[in-house]
């Protein structure tokens, strides 16, 4: 493999450039300085301070802050928020305050139901 002996404030650096949570050097560095292999462009999503990339985070955990970012971005209390796994619902639990009351949990434990407030 590469040879390349950088200091690591520099790996970190790249590292951070192509999105990767862990670092693994050689690999990165083949895919920097060998880009002919056609790499997925990031697809990134934030919620509060958090962010996850489709390509390289853990999908639960990206599926988790693309839901919670969608309902934020929705101009209404929804009285439901389903999430594509269970650990996805897992990983949003201490968020769901933000978005009502919860109720309980449905569907397998993928959705959530909140408490409605109705106006009297």
């Amino acid at each position: 493999m590469l040879n390349v002996q950088l200091p690591t404030d520099i790996l970190l650096y790249i590292n951070e450039y192509v999105c990767k949570k862990i670092l693994n050097v050689e690999y990165d560095l083949f895919e920097i300085l060998y880009p002919l292999k056609k790499k997925s462009c990031c697809n990134v999503v934030h919620f509060l301070n958090y962010s996850a990339c489709k390509f390289h985070d853990d999908y639960h955990y990206y599926s988790c802050l693309n839901t919670l970012a969608n309902c934020s971005n929705s101009y209404y209390k929804c009285g439901t928020i389903h999430f594509d796994t269970k650990k996805a619902r897992e990983h949003a639990t201490p968020y769901l305050y933000l978005f009502g009351e919860v109720s309980h949990y449905c569907c397998e434990g993928k959705g959530v139901m909140f408490n409605i407030i109705y106006p009297e």
